[in-house]
């Protein structure tokens, strides 16, 4: 098989025991020619290409793993593409970590000339939380920056809406494939960053969440960043393993100091101890890492009522619209009582008012009560 350089980087990214240092070692060793390492033999792999044994094992072995046709016809019926270490459109940022990937899929907005900061933090985050990450995500937005985290629950899915609705551009690093959605819930956060902003996944396509592609995203999310935010963070959890990518790649980190009391801050308290520098407003960013690209648009404060930007348009779907003339009709409401108001199951009301908020449509208070926007 005659080999072109992007499907070989697409094979040997689908493989599981080759890492990307030994991809780069066979990068500097083979250039053009990459893909002979897919055709040599055990004993030229071993030996003149001194591949670990393992590496050995599964490139002698890589139909085993993907099929190169089969993988481009499903990016193209996707609407996605493969962008490999060879590409123009491969992000600088990226070549310049130690293990960058090989390549990646992406659908969406191009990342090339990406300028990005990483907002991470608790899937059970607090009110406070979650607001001053989504207020974060809109200030960066409005000053030209793209907001990268990873879709989860809490503080990542508050990042990617407030950088939407403020008609920013948001990048969903995901832990599986690009045709996976997790969790399951934040589907329609998933369609919108799919069409509005970028998705981002190392993972060849339909290859399902797995406990282990959390560490190997979360070094994209801060590889991708020119610095990092933890907002709220256990000691023990994801938003640790991220702080610990950014450091590693020697990238700005940034945490937010948050209640002595409260155990989500726990994580970010021991980061400052550490010297993480302390976050108290956006200019603390820009204060690190440069002036910001808009800087006459900086707002140092996170309060939630101050430069909201502008009403966004709203296609409901029916069952969203019923929810929603019935929260106009009551002004605010838990999820209960409009489930009840609108005969409806209450945790399926619960998720068509998780959409409608990702949507910009209504606004939850500390009360838990929501209001139609």
């Amino acid at each position: 098989m005659d080999w072109d350089r992007e499907t070989a980087a697409l094979v040997c990214n689908a493989l599981p025991n080759l890492s990307p240092r030994t991809f780069l070692r066979l990068v500097e060793r083979l250039g053009n020619g990459l893909g002979h390492v897919l055709s040599a033999g055990e004993g030229e792999l071993a030996g003149e290409l001194a591949l670990p044994p393992r590496s050995v094992d599964c490139v002698l072995h890589w139909k085993d793993h993907v099929d190169p046709e089969k993988e481009f016809l499903a990016l193209e019926r996707f609407g996605g593409r493969f962008i490999s270490q060879f590409s123009p459109d491969y992000p600088a940022i990226l070549r310049s970590l130690e293990d960058p990937p090989i390549g990646f899929y992406l659908a969406g907005k191009d990342i090339a000339r990406a300028r990005s900061v990483a907002i991470v933090g608790s899937r059970t985050c607090t009110f406070a939380g979650e607001t001053l990450a989504q207020n974060l995500a809109r200030q960066l937005s409005e000053l030209g920056y793209i907001v990268a985290s990873g879709m989860a629950k809490g503080i990542d899915l508050a990042a990617h809406v407030g950088s939407l609705a403020a008609h920013g551009h948001t990048v969903a690093v995901l832990a599986g494939a690009l045709d996976q959605i997790y969790p399951p819930e934040n589907a329609d956060l998933y369609r919108r960053i799919r069409e509005e902003g970028t998705l981002f996944s190392e993972f060849p396509f339909s290859q399902t969440i797995q406990r282990q592609n959390f560490p190997i995203r979360n070094r994209i999310i801060t590889g991708l960043s020119a610095a990092t935010v933890v907002v709220e963070s256990p000691l023990i959890g994801g938003s640790m393993l991220s702080a610990r990518s950014a450091r590693r790649q020697r990238r700005p980190l940034f945490a937010v100091p948050g209640r002595l009391t409260d155990p989500r801050s726990a994580g970010c308290l021991k980061l400052i101890r550490e010297g993480a520098h302390l976050f108290t407003g956006v200019e603390d960013i820009f204060a690190v890492i440069g002036t910001a690209p808009r800087a006459s648009q900086l707002q140092l404060s996170l309060d939630p009522e101050q430069g909201q930007a502008p009403a966004r348009e709203h296609n409901f779907s029916a069952a969203e619209r019923i929810v929603w003339e019935h929260l106009v009709q009551l002004g605010r409401a838990t999820a209960d009582e409009l489930a009840a108001a609108a005969d409806l199951d209450v945790l399926n009301c619960a998720q068509i008012l998780q959409n409608l908020r990702i949507g910009g449509a209504v606004t939850r208070d500390p009360s838990g009560e929501f209001t139609a926007a």
